[in-house]
Parts: structure tokens; sequence; C-alpha cells
């Protein structure tokens, strides 16, 4: 098993993201005012596409949401609360 980084949009909205299937997703965090995302995977698995969201304070959380973590970036002017969806 390996840990790869993944950066996040800087948008709010849906998004996707290519990452090894079964990947574990261990923490969310701005590094250098970037929205990041830390996954245990297994490098030689097959690369599915995971469904998330990028929610702001104050917008609407999904119904089929799962909560990953939190991170602000402008110098901490926007929250972004990310989201785990499923279809």
């Amino acid at each position: 098993m390996t840990i790869f980084k993944y950066d996040l949009p800087a948008d709010f909205g849906p998004f996707a993201i290519p990452m090894p299937a079964g990947a574990t997703i261990l923490h969310i965090a701005a590094q250098h005012d970037s929205g990041m995302l830390w996954a245990e995977v297994d490098a030689d698995a097959k690369l599915v596409a995971r469904d998330f969201v990028a929610v702001p304070t104050g917008g609407d959380v999904p119904k089929a949401g799962t909560y990953l973590g939190t991170f602000s970036s402008v110098g901490g002017r926007y929250v972004h609360h990310i989201f785990e969806v499923t279809k």
C-alpha cells in the first residue's frame, strides 16, 4: 500500500477524482493554500472515478454524501466542506 496525494478543485460543486479501486481516504487539508486529499492506495489497482462535491459554508449538503473533511483557501476566505457522493 502507498499514500497518494490528490489536488482538490478551487471551485465549489461536483467533481471526480480517478484513483485506484479500493482506495481509503485518510485526510483532507489545505497545503500551500490549495485543497489536498490523501488516500492509502494499491498503486497497481485499476483506476476508478470517485465522485465528490465541495460545499461552501451555508451551502446545501448532498443527500447521498459522506462527509470527509474541510479545508480553507485564499487565506481562509473560502471554506470547502468535502463530501463523497454515491449515484
